[in-house]
């Protein structure tokens, strides 16, 4: 952190191992809100839309009654449909003895051997 006459100008932190690292301090009366993400293991927008709802929530936060605040957590539609697909995934079971699929993978392919030492 540089800092001169009092005033930030400027600020690096480094954090190994952590995919997000969120700060929050305040700087001369201000609230100062920074992100320092591994932007390459999280899906497209996904960090701006947290963020966006992070400050929609601080802001919400200071100019309402807080019980009224934490009440109502809306996602965001575009994460609400990714998680919508995501979390898709029934797909028929046809009820079978567990070693039904052994067994079929032995007439697909009998020439194959399954262990080798």
């Amino acid at each position: 952190m540089l800092i001169h006459g009092g005033k930030r100008s400027y600020s690096y932190s480094q954090t190994p191992q952590v995919w997000l690292d969120c700060q929050i301090f305040e700087d001369n009366g201000h609230l100062i809100l920074a992100w320092d993400y591994i932007k390459e293991i999280f899906p497209c927008k996904m960090m701006s839309d947290m963020f966006a709802y992070l400050l929609s929530e601080i802001t919400q936060l200071t100019s309402a009654n807080l019980k009224e605040a934490g009440s109502n957590f809306i996602l965001p539609h575009g994460q609400y449909k990714l998680r919508e697909e995501y979390n898709d995934t029934s797909v028929e079971v046809v009820p079978q003895m567990l070693f039904s699929g052994f067994l079929a993978n032995v007439q697909k392919k009998p020439g194959t051997c399954s262990y080798s030492p």
